[in-house]
């Protein structure tokens, strides 16, 4: 079994998200098998898979990149200038940060020597012989012209067209200016010359295309799900103004896209400007309404072709290459992804109570068998566990308040000396694992002090019955975040829609379609 990497609270790495390079970042806090991350150079956060997190210096030579993205080099520019203040160490990794600098040198010198031998052979139009000292250039007029021009600050493409020179066609190009093509392209392979493709005004002379690699596409759905709940929290203002502003997952690059009337899409950028100083969830649930509401319309005048996008460029990206089978697969994938964590988190829920069941059946008045249930708390100590898991069953929190003070019922096992002892030693293990989980408990909801976290939870139980007064057993038990939160209400919406689309599905199919006790 692949061993899954481990880090720690300030480590200097790399983090990937799907759709973007890996970036620089630093471990925030670990977040039961996955990690909290903060992004440098842009500041923001996200919870992230160990398999996608690689320490900085040992991967350096492989990710750092040259790119055109002022936040991407400053974030490199961060992240070296943290390590540095470390004394050199990411945290992780053996080698220094000057270790490896010099690998990245060490590394890229060969290829330098290569490009420069490579253009000593490239110097001569036939490639048979390298050019001597007092012959002329080999480069063609035509090609010394166009160097010429981009001497003078003009871009020059990789590959010079048959359009460039004064043929009208390509029979009527020489062989001469044909060779002569060949070795200026090779030539402007050697210097990197970025290539412009005939159908598009993209690379040198505007912008680069943006790919899905390049966006975090937001949905219709999302959007009109979130004024849903704009609307939910409206009609109670009290309870949404005294709450403080809920955590929502941001991306870079948010762009809803929409297709125009020519076929070809566009993408509005979404969550573009600063979020402004607020104070509850109340309004920052209306701020986000009246940006969903923003999009949504801008969106509908794209497509009936009632606006021009070239009057904001900074709100529109105007050089889309997507196709809508692209769309299709990352927003189903997406959702596969979402459903997946929901299920792993009912997983982990269901781990717990067949913990709690087993326990309770090796611990009976009429038995005592001391290893399994050690065992059994063992793994429930290492389980990664979330508060809203205790409060849908807070059996499982008693039966282990009460394994704190276990003693079995010894004086009816009719045990030898030996045997007593042997029992109240493995009690006493019984006892001492059993405040260790009670513990972790307590740290879930912030209460270090077990007496006051007891009292502290069972209001909270309290409260949390009356928010599920009403849901059925299966609807509680399907719950992977807070009854009356913004995730919560966002996952039935999604769930509806899920559903429609099923009940949709069958009836179109259908035939008939048309018509145990601790002491």
């Amino acid at each position: 079994m692949k061993k899954v990497p481990t880090f720690k609270v300030d480590d200097k790495v790399f983090a990937k998200v799907k759709g973007y390079p890996a970036w620089p970042a630093r471990i925030v806090e670990q977040k039961g098998v996955k990690y909290n991350v903060q992004f440098y150079g842009t500041l923001e956060t996200a919870v992230i898979k160990p398999k996608d997190i690689y320490y900085y210096l040992q991967h350096r030579h492989t990710f750092v990149k040259t790119l055109k993205r002022k936040d991407y080099n400053d974030a490199i520019e961060e992240i070296e200038e943290a390590i540095k203040e470390a004394g050199g160490s990411d945290g992780g990794s053996t080698e220094s940060i000057t270790d490896s600098i010099n690998n990245v040198t060490s590394t890229a010198t060969p290829k330098a020597e290569n490009a420069r031998n490579k253009r000593k052979r490239s110097m001569s139009v036939d490639g048979s012989s390298s050019k001597k000292q007092g012959e002329e250039s080999v480069i063609p007029e035509s090609g010394q012209k166009e160097k010429n021009k981009r001497n003078a600050g003009e871009s020059l493409p990789k590959k010079l067209r048959t359009t460039r020179f004064t043929s009208t066609s390509e029979d009527d190009i020489s062989t001469d200016e044909s060779e002569n093509l060949q070795a200026i392209d090779e030539l402007e392979k050697i210097l990197e010359v970025p290539h412009i493709n005939d159908s598009e005004d993209k690379g040198i002379l505007g912008d680069p295309a943006v790919t899905a690699r390049d966006i975090k596409i937001v949905t219709e759905e999302y959007l009109t799900a979130i004024i849903a709940y704009a609307e939910f929290v409206k009609k109670e203002p009290k309870v949404f103004k005294r709450r403080a502003i809920e955590p929502r997952q941001t991306f870079k690059n948010e762009t809803v896209l929409t297709k125009l009337p020519s076929g070809s899409f566009i993408g509005i950028k979404f969550n573009r400007d600063p979020i402004p100083p607020l104070n509850n969830e109340y309004d920052r649930a209306i701020y986000d309404e009246t940006e969903a509401k923003t999009v949504l319309s801008l969106k509908k005048l794209l497509e009936e072709g009632k606006c021009d996008p070239e009057t904001d460029k900074t709100l529109f990206i105007m050089n889309i290459c997507i196709t809508e089978a692209e769309i299709k697969e990352i927003v189903s994938l997406e959702l596969i992804e979402h459903k997946q964590s929901k299920i792993n988190m009912l997983k982990i829920e269901s781990s717990l109570i067949e913990c709690d069941a087993k326990i309770k059946r090796c611990l009976t008045l009429d038995r005592a068998q001391t290893k399994p249930a050690l065992q059994l708390l063992e793994r429930l100590l290492h389980l990664d566990l979330q508060p809203l898991m205790l409060k849908k069953h807070p059996h499982i929190v008693d039966m282990v308040r009460r394994l704190r003070h276990y003693i079995g019922n010894a004086s009816a096992w009719n045990f030898t000396n030996e045997q007593f002892e042997e029992f109240m030693a493995a009690a006493g293990e019984i006892r001492n694992k059993a405040d260790d989980v009670f513990y972790k408990f307590a740290e879930l909801f912030n209460m270090p002090n077990e007496t006051v976290f007891w009292e502290v939870f069972n209001d909270e139980v309290d409260s949390f019955k009356d928010q599920v007064n009403g849901l059925s057993e299966s609807m509680v038990f399907s719950l992977t975040s807070e009854p009356n939160c913004r995730q919560s209400f966002l996952n039935r919406i999604e769930d509806d829609d899920e559903m429609k689309i099923i009940i949709s599905s069958m009836e179109k199919t259908r035939p008939d379609a048309e018509n145990g006790s601790i002491d």
